[in-house]
């Protein structure tokens, strides 16, 4: 016998059994309610069942409250209760993101080992940054504070201690009375963060310098002339002391270097002949550094500022000159601060 305005009542009800994937979050929920008739109708169930049972496939909390308040939970009406949901809900199904995709970006990184160099902390970000200020922005959390024990988990074991001593240097680390810590505000860890991040990169830059420094043009004449110096002093016992060379000698042997440097310092080409020009900051050759159209763009948009011949990121940083690498890829590699609120 059925409630008013409710479906009729089976003599004998049909559990709809769980399966995996089959709860509802409040997003998408057309594709739940489809699953979850497709699963109803595998048990034969009834629209009664479907009305008493649905409340077993949401989540718990806020929810689950507000589904017990809807037309149709209460007495059980499968169609009210359905129409209800789709009417309250239909506005999540255009949600980009939730909870849960900070949840799955975390865990993907901590499955690699976790965010463990700038380039992964790039990649991160990217990823990162829209979840947060979409949830911040559609009201799903109150504020970034509630995803700042998740933000740290994602870096691995090791940047973990650097961020952890970053703080306390900073002296930024809360201790409590019974001296336990626990993060600052979210906008000072992701500060944290980012000064780690900024100090890994002057290792790396280090660590790309060329071990054999190149040799410049003074030295190499200098050299030169310490050689045709050796091969024309006359060569002497070992027990006797070393003349000075004359006046005279010196003039003799530095007109033979002038000479010698005209043809070409012993080089199979001769010194007019030059490789072609380069342009240290993006590495053509079709033009040099001053005249690279890439360098004006790029500091007309202040993304890098040029003092004489030295280059700077938008925090001062200076940036080392290595002539392996284009000065752009620095500066392309580089992400300034951001607010709490990014």
């Amino acid at each position: 016998m059925a409630e008013v305005g409710g479906d009729p009542r089976p003599a004998k009800m049909k559990k709809i059994k769980p399966q995996e994937g089959l709860k509802f979050d409040v997003s998408n929920i057309e594709r739940f309610l489809a699953d979850y008739e497709l699963a109803a109708e595998l048990d034969k169930a009834t629209d009664y069942d479907k009305a008493r049972q649905v409340v077993r496939f949401v989540e718990n909390g806020e929810t689950r409250a507000v589904l017990e308040t809807l037309e149709g939970n209460a007495p059980p009406n499968w169609s009210k209760l359905k129409a209800a949901m789709l009417s309250y809900w239909a506005d999540f199904d255009t949600a980009l993101f939730t909870e849960r995709d900070i949840t799955s970006l975390v865990a993907k990184w901590v499955v690699k080992g976790g965010v463990s160099s700038v380039s992964d902390y790039h990649e991160f970000r990217k990823a990162w940054d829209p979840i947060q200020a979409y949830l911040v922005s559609k009201g799903h959390i109150e504020s970034d504070e509630e995803l700042k024990k998740q933000f740290y988990q994602a870096f691995s074991v090791g940047f973990q201690g650097r961020i952890r001593d970053q703080m306390i240097k900073d002296n930024t680390l809360v201790t409590t009375a019974d001296n336990w810590a626990r993060f600052p505000a979210f906008r000072i860890l992701r500060s944290a963060v980012d000064t780690v991040m900024k100090g890994h990169i002057s290792l790396s830059f280090e660590d790309t310098r060329s071990a054999a420094p190149v040799v410049s043009p003074f030295q190499e004449a200098n050299d030169t002339m310490k050689k045709m110096l050796a091969n024309q002093r006359p060569a002497v016992s070992s027990s006797a002391p070393k003349a000075d060379p004359s006046m005279d000698e010196l003039t003799k042997m530095f007109k033979a270097f002038k000479q010698f440097m005209k043809q070409g310092g012993g080089k199979t080409g001769p010194l007019t002949e030059r490789g072609p020009m380069i342009c240290y900051y993006c590495h053509r050759e079709d033009h040099g550094t001053l005249r690279c159209a890439k360098l004006q763009k790029d500091k007309e948009a202040g993304l890098v500022e040029q003092r004489g011949n030295k280059y700077f990121l938008p925090n001062g940083t200076l940036i080392p000159f290595d002539r392996s690498r284009p000065i752009r890829h620095v500066v392309a590699s580089f992400q300034p601060n951001q607010s709490s609120n990014p």
